[in-house]
């Protein structure tokens, strides 16, 4: 994710509204467009659409056509339109009615189609989320809460437009977004659904042509989705075309889905945290330096965790020079208080405003939409001055792995060769995920297990000298230098009299 911030930095600089948070008021004028509306309020664009997709897509034109075509050629003179040829591949996954919908919104702005099908598959960001519930919360209602990073934030910020959506034989929905992007990366629906995309550094970088951009999926489940439940089934039921993760929660839960990837569910303490790292497969958890801020902040204020204090983590946790928006939603309320920034003004850290959407869900009145300043909040020391030693996620990790030991060991199906040498694999992860006292320990009971899985493989080569036997435990004796297993020097003199000893019983036979 550093690499990101430091690739992000130059293409925000090439201009100069970095300096300052503008308005996205200033970059959309108020009007109407048959039913649908484009409103300012305290410095935000809103815009209601509604009815059948070419409807709703020419409505968004009229609306913000302008400034989806200024947009558009900004962005691209920044980051050069590379992914055209993807998007054009994925043209083919859209569903019917969003693809008609795009299409008539690019023909009513007047821009090429290939351009917004780039921009509803580009923007997969990078970003820090969470999920707080029950007795996590101070009044034990669940919140929802998220880092919108993604590059040139100079441009994103500034240009953001909430947008109701009520597309017609479906549930009324908001998305968080831009003028274009008719997919959904952060949003919430009338039952108080919400969804978020954030990109997974570990997963797959792309499926089949025929698979469905994961903006559009997200948007599915806003439209038809009513519950955390339903939202995983349909998102396991969809072939996506990107690996990234999805957040979703309602009043009660949360999870966060990616594909080949088991589904991620709030612990005992009500919590659930999401960066951009790989879940570790062996532990089943994030281990980087935002993993360990968003554990060590929430579990700071847990019982006590408000909006305020959701904002706080918020700013603790964003990624430097792209964090465009920062939002937090209250799924029960139907609400959500957004912040806007810029390149050297991240959303986390600036002014605050929460919109309760209910009753413009439920209506279609943008008139509904109560909208206040939100008071200033400290913000959580950063990750990147003030680290975070984040114990629970390193006790977390240590029992995962344990756990996968346990069951390496119980396996039938496995004889010692194999448990030895996924014993040496656990050990090389966790040298990687792990320090300190931490790593010592979790190293400390590893080791113990892989030399006793040595020691019965010893055992076996005395009660029958083979080549066969020979072999399993040279095999495994040498999975140790592989995987550079911390042994110490008693247990690798052992090991390597081992090795020997398999290797003079291999070669004579």
């Amino acid at each position: 994710m550093r690499t990101l911030a430091l690739v992000a930095l130059p293409l925000a600089l090439a201009g100069c509204a970095h300096l300052v948070v503008s308005s996205p008021a200033g970059h959309y004028d108020e009007g109407r467009a048959g039913p649908a509306r484009l409103v300012t309020r305290e410095g935000l664009a809103l815009a209601a659409v509604e009815g059948a997709p070419e409807a709703i897509g020419a409505q968004l034109a009229a609306l913000t056509g302008g400034a989806l075509r200024a947009l558009r050629d900004e962005f691209f003179e920044l980051v050069p339109p590379a992914p055209a040829e993807r998007a054009r591949a994925l043209a083919a996954g859209l569903p019917d009615d969003h693809r008609r919908e795009l299409q008539a919104l690019a023909r009513g702005a007047g821009v090429p189609y290939g351009d917004a099908l780039v921009a509803n598959v580009i923007v997969d960001s990078a970003c820090t989320a969470f999920v707080a519930s029950g007795a996590a919360t101070a009044t034990g209602e669940l919140l929802f809460a998220r880092n919108m990073d993604f590059p040139p934030a100079h441009l994103l910020g500034p240009r953001t437009l909430v947008t109701l959506v009520r597309p017609a034989g479906k549930k009324a929905f908001v998305s968080i977004g831009w003028p274009g992007v008719t997919g959904v990366i952060s949003g919430m629906n009338e039952d108080g659904l919400c969804a978020a995309i954030l990109i997974n550094m570990g997963g797959r970088k792309g499926g089949p042509g025929e698979a469905t951009p994961l903006t559009f999926v997200v948007r599915e489940v806003l439209e038809v989705c009513a519950t955390v439940d339903e939202a995983r089934a349909l998102l396991r039921a969809r072939e996506v075309a990107s690996g990234h993760f999805v957040f979703v929660a309602d009043a009660t839960s949360g999870a966060i889905v990616a594909p080949g990837e088991p589904d991620r569910l709030p612990g005992p303490d009500g919590l659930l945290t999401c960066s951009n790292d790989a879940f570790a497969p062996e532990a089943g958890l994030q281990t980087d330096a935002r993993a360990r801020a968003l554990s060590d902040l929430l579990r700071a204020r847990h019982g006590a965790l408000d909006v305020d204090g959701a904002r706080a983590v918020l700013g603790g946790t964003y990624l430097d020079y792209i964090n465009a928006q920062a939002m937090v939603f209250e799924p029960a309320r139907r609400a959500v208080s957004l912040a806007l920034g810029t390149t050297l003004r991240p959303a986390a850290v600036q002014g605050w405003t929460r919109l309760e959407l209910g009753r413009a869900l439920d209506t279609g009145d943008l008139e509904q939409v109560a909208v206040r300043r939100l008071r200033s909040v400290a913000p959580a020391p950063h990750y990147r001055t003030h680290p975070y030693p984040g114990e629970a996620v390193d006790a977390g990790y240590v029992a995962g792995v344990l756990r996968r030991a346990d069951d390496l060991e119980a396996d039938p199906a496995l004889d010692d060769l194999a448990r030895a040498q996924g014993l040496a694999a656990l050990s090389f992860q966790a040298d990687r995920r792990l320090e300190g006292a931490a790593k010592d320990a979790l190293q400390a009971a590893l080791t113990a297990r892989l030399v006793a899985a040595l020691e019965r493989l010893d055992r076996a080569l005395d009660a029958a000298p083979t080549p066969a036997a020979a072999e399993a435990l040279e095999r495994a004796a040498w999975a140790a230098v592989v995987f550079s297993v911390p042994l110490s020097p008693e247990q690798e003199r052992r090991r390597a009299a081992l090795e020997a000893r398999a290797r003079a019983v291999r070669e004579r036979a």
